[in-house]
């Protein structure tokens, strides 16, 4: 990336690659505290990538202070306040897909995710100044995400899946604009905390009606 020394580039590089493995433990992990615990890895490391890029471009400081507390601390807090509220530690319903087939499609997505930010890297001059490993984990997430989202029956995987979508939004939104401040702007104002809260409420809400939280149950709500 343009402004940024060798190392800093290469510690970014390192840093948004290591968010997939976190990825594929959040997803794949049955114990829910595990997963949350491995978000809440994913997110230092994204914290991690800006204020490496905050060492060249200053609003990135003011971008890794909101991530801190609304990604580190306060998501995490409430979601495993659902857990304790619930009394609910594993994912009891089963995906819709079974584990080997679905680590097997995590990985697809990865060398795909690389695939595609090789091209686009080679077509895009803007976007070639990214660098393949944070263009392929921002694809790789956003993908994840919305896997995660469309296979896993658990109201709390399907949150998980969402604020990794927004993770790998962020990454590319970080990575594509670092050299402009409202980029700093845009990621603050669209940091899920609200989100999480509401659907991490009406996870411990399923829970605690039902016994479990198979959101594809939720048809018995209409009788």
């Amino acid at each position: 990336m343009t402004g940024l020394t060798p190392i800093q580039h290469s510690l970014v590089d390192a840093l948004s690659t290591l968010m997939l493995f976190t990825a594929l433990l959040i997803v794949e992990l049955k114990r829910l505290d595990s997963s949350i615990r491995c978000y809440v890895a994913q997110a230092s490391l994204l914290v991690a990538i800006f204020v490496t890029l905050g060492f060249r471009y200053p609003w990135f400081f003011w971008w890794s202070a909101s991530a801190t507390v609304t990604k580190v601390v306060l998501a995490p807090k409430v979601m495993m306040w659902a857990l304790r509220k619930a009394r609910y530690v594993a994912e009891l319903e089963e995906p819709l897909i079974p584990t080997p087939l679905s680590i097997a499609s995590i990985i697809t997505i990865y060398v795909v995710s690389a695939i595609l930010a090789y091209r686009i890297s080679l077509s895009s001059h803007a976007l070639a100044m990214i660098g393949v490993p944070p263009l392929a984990t921002a694809i790789a997430l956003i993908l994840v995400g919305l896997f995660a989202v469309t296979t896993r029956r658990n109201a709390l995987k399907q949150v998980l899946g969402i604020v990794m979508f927004e993770n790998g939004s962020h990454v590319m939104l970080a990575c594509a604009a670092f050299y402009v401040p409202e980029t700093v702007e845009i990621g603050i104002a669209t940091d899920a905390i609200v989100m999480v809260a509401i659907m991490s409420v009406l996870a411990y809400l399923m829970a605690r009606i039902r016994g479990d939280m198979d959101v594809s149950k939720l048809v018995a709500l209409r009788y």
